[in-house]
């Protein structure tokens, strides 16, 4: 009986034993495992992260340093033929608030790439970084064209020859021919939505794939190519930018008239904007054929010093505008002085002009 009873206390004994020895194990290893997950302050001195420097950063400095440069981001892009910019705006460049920071400082520290991808930018979706891209692309020779013609008479012959090429190709069906647009039917007297085409077309897919990659490492350039293919023409009627654009439309109205001839005096507007015809009348056979021979003499011909219509819209204009409301022109590169000598003259205040992107005067405003 006796034995028996020591051979049972032995036996607890060898338990304890036993399970001192794997409890002491098991904390062992959640040690070994807590100093495998040690957590760094701050990243590495010289540390640069999608291109910004964060060397010595904390998580907090880290976060500020790289939505500062989102903030100031802009790439220079070559797409094709065209050159231009693009900011964090055009490109939807956003910092990802949910992005583990301290993932990135701990494998920086540990010179070895992250136990788990970080995604530190939010951008447009695949299509909508297309659109936005070919949208700058379309703008940027739509300036260039329009550059090239108002500058003509500056030009010697071998310029304007280069010129008139660029005119003969650019156009802007040949870029989207596939997307829906809106046209006014004069006869119904509303806008209406247009199918786009279906056929060949220039495809930018692959463009906005590099522009992408580009843009997630901050790089300050990127040199593009569009490819060719079947592209099916969109639909207006499926298409929510058209609705968006026809509804707009509906807030406009239309007017035939002579300058202000057929306007109710009991009108009146925040703003009035105006390109009229500002070419003088001896520089009008020196103009590209694409201008020339295309546009109606009537929408060039300033008369003879191009100042014309200027000096009547100005005389006009204080009739049909509202206290502080604002008078706009376009004007040709080298009318900014004597439109805004007009407007001066005819009692409008706060008179500004405004340079275009190639840097060349293109807007004189003032306020009533």
């Amino acid at each position: 009986m006796r034995n028996n009873i020591v051979e049972k206390r032995m036996n607890m004994k060898e338990k304890k034993v036993k399970l001192l020895v794997i409890f002491t194990l098991v904390l062992i290893a959640l040690g070994l495992a807590g100093c495998g997950k040690k957590n760094y302050k701050t990243f590495p001195d010289k540390y640069t992260l999608s291109s910004v420097d964060v060397g010595g950063m904390t998580e907090k400095e880290a976060k500020k340093a790289i939505k500062k440069a989102i903030d100031n981001y802009q790439i220079k892009v070559k797409l094709d033929d065209a050159e231009f910019e693009m900011n964090a705006e055009d490109l939807g460049l956003e910092y990802n608030d949910k992005a583990d920071m301290q993932t990135l400082i701990n494998a920086a520290n540990k010179n070895k790439e992250p136990d788990k991808q970080v995604k530190l930018f939010i951008m447009k979706k695949d299509e909508e970084l297309q659109n936005a891209l070919v949208d700058s692309y379309i703008t940027a020779r739509t300036e260039a064209q329009a550059d090239s013609t108002s500058n003509t008479d500056n030009d010697t012959d071998d310029t304007k020859q280069a010129d008139k090429s660029d005119a003969e190709i650019f156009d802007i069906k040949t870029v989207v021919p596939y997307r829906a647009t809106i046209t006014y039917n004069a006869d119904a007297g509303q806008f209406e939505g247009v199918d786009g085409v279906s056929g060949d077309a220039p495809i930018y897919d692959k463009a906005a794939t590099k522009l992408s990659s580009a843009v997630k490492e901050m790089k300050k350039k990127a040199e593009l190519e569009s490819s060719t293919g079947y592209v099916e023409g969109e639909k207006a009627a499926d298409s929510d930018a058209i609705k968006k654009a026809l509804k707009e439309a509906e807030n406009i109205d239309f007017m035939r008239s002579d300058l202000f001839e057929e306007l109710n005096h009991d009108i009146t507007f925040n703003t009035i904007v105006s390109n009229p015809p500002y070419i003088p009348t001896k520089v009008i056979e020196g103009l590209q054929e694409e201008v020339r021979l295309h546009d109606p003499i009537l929408a060039l011909d300033g008369m003879e010093d191009g100042l014309m219509f200027y000096r009547k819209i100005t005389a006009q204009a204080g009739d049909f505008l509202e206290t502080d409301g604002y008078l706009c022109y376009e004007i040709g590169a080298e009318q900014a002085a004597d439109v805004s000598d007009i407007m001066k003259q005819a009692g409008f205040k706060d008179i500004t002009v405004v340079k275009d992107l190639a840097g060349f005067d293109r807007v004189v405003m003032g306020r009533k």
